[in-house]
């Protein structure tokens, strides 16, 4: 509901139209008792009242500075109208505080030193200091209701933008987490299954060519059949670990707080299996944590006026936990017939924030599911990690066939270096890939805190 959206309301319209009823109605009462003065007068004062009213219902604006000047006009004059203007003209200084406090309090101004004027014009009315005084406090009550509505609607408005904003981060967070722990595992599942089906056609062909051949010796295959089961179970066996948890994760998010009274809380989802997988296996760069942490920093991004800032959750990356991911990444590359070189250099240890530590093993594992996909079996690849100083830098580069880009196979179709790239920017860093020549190449540059 956009800023303002009270007044598009028909009741509304309608209330402000009314607002003159209580002139109407007090006119005919002076008239009735021949206490009008001038009947004409009334009258007509009464008409205006009720036009300004019906003009404030289709322009308040407008409206209300026509309720102001019939209010200056009736406290100057010096036959007896109607008293009850001032219910309009509260609901004019109401209305416009609503839309802008400016224009309104400059009203409540005019308004005031019209009905202090009655003072000096008519000093043997007795009652016209406390109509002064009450009038003033009335329009410090009508300014003040006004305001406070337009506050009130403001924040609703920018808690409303900030949940939708939320929402839509959230989402492009679960996107990346999809693709990172999914869809490279898929991927990397595909291309062994591939790789291992075209070994087993080899093996059949050579064995349907070699069996007229007297002097036929079976060759020994370039990889082990269970060497390849071995890599497809672990990929698949990790992957669906990784989706387990990312559920898991998303239940814990939606979790009923825990009872105050009773000490206990509804069981989730997530406590059937959560704690397990947790427990028992961590795949690298995939944290249960991280959307959680990532909703708790959005809300302080966005600006929420009840969260404080949240510390920074540090944590470790050693030289052994990336020899031990390479070494598996280096498996993989060799199933599907790569060849290369990792080389790990920099500190034996250091400490980094979460999201430089997920960021990182993210690109890393990016840049090793497009080596599966795109790079040329023929030429060899060369990944370099140095952390050091507080920064990591990463660069990549293999072989490419260009003509592999486009095979219309299904696997050409993501968008992990462009989320890489976001990744590394929103973190400070820095992420460029090019491709020249049949050669692809990457640089990762990333502040570890």
């Amino acid at each position: 509901m956009p800023l303002g959206a009270l007044l598009a309301d028909w009741r509304t319209r309608v209330l402000l139209a009314c607002s003159s009823l209580p002139v109407a109605v007090e006119t005919t009462y002076l008239m009735m008792r021949g206490e009008a003065g001038n009947g004409d007068a009334a009258v007509a004062f009464a008409l205006l009242t009720v036009t300004a009213c019906l003009l404030m219902a289709l322009t308040p604006r407008l409206g209300g500075w026509a309720i102001v000047v019939l209010w200056t006009a009736r406290c100057v004059m010096p036959q007896a109208v109607a008293f009850s203007i001032l219910f309009p003209l509260l609901m004019a200084v109401t209305v416009m505080a609503y839309l802008r406090t400016g224009p309104s309090l400059l009203a409540s101004v005019i308004a005031e030193i019209a009905a202090a004027a009655r003072i000096w014009l008519y000093p043997w009315d007795t009652t016209v200091l406390a109509t002064v005084c009450a009038t003033a406090a009335l329009l410090m009550v009508a300014l003040w209701i006004g305001s406070s509505m337009h506050g009130q609607e403001q924040r609703e408005q920018e808690r409303r933008e900030r949940a939708m904003l939320l929402r839509r981060l959230g989402d492009q967070r679960l996107a990346e987490q999809l693709h990172h722990s999914v869809a490279n595992d898929l991927t990397t599942i595909l291309l062994l299954a591939r790789q291992a089906r075209s070994a087993s056609e080899e093996v059949t062909a050579t064995k349907m060519e070699g069996s007229a051949d007297p002097e036929y010796e079976p060759r020994a295959l370039s990889l082990d059949d269970d060497q390849l089961v071995t890599l497809i179970e672990r990929t698949t066996e990790e992957s669906l670990v990784k989706v387990r948890r990312l559920i898991a994760g998303l239940d814990r998010l939606t979790e009923p707080a825990v009872d105050t009274a009773s000490g206990r809380s509804s069981t989730s989802i997530s406590s059937f299996h959560g704690g397990d997988d947790e427990r028992r296996h961590a795949p690298a760069g995939f944290s249960i944590r991280s959307i959680s942490r990532f909703r708790d920093s959005l809300t302080t991004q966005v600006g929420s006026p009840s969260s404080p800032t949240s510390p920074i959750s540090l944590a470790s990356l050693t030289h052994e936990e990336l020899e031990s991911l390479t070494e598996g990444y280096r498996a993989q590359l060799r199933g599907i017939g790569l060849e290369g070189e990792f080389l790990i250099a920099g500190a034996s240890s250091v400490e980094c924030s979460e999201d430089c530590r997920e960021a990182l093993l993210s690109v890393l594992r990016e840049i090793v599911g497009n080596m599966m996909k795109y790079a040329n079996p023929s030429g060899a690849y060369c990944i370099a990690l140095t952390i050091d100083n507080g920064r990591a830098t990463l660069s990549a580069s293999n072989a490419v066939d260009d003509t592999d880009l486009s095979d219309g196979t299904g696997l050409s179709a993501g968008t992990g270096l462009l989320r890489c790239r976001q990744s590394a920017l929103r973190l400070g860093g820095e992420f460029e890939a090019s491709l020249a020549d049949g050669l692809w190449t990457g640089l990762l540059v990333l502040p570890l805190v």
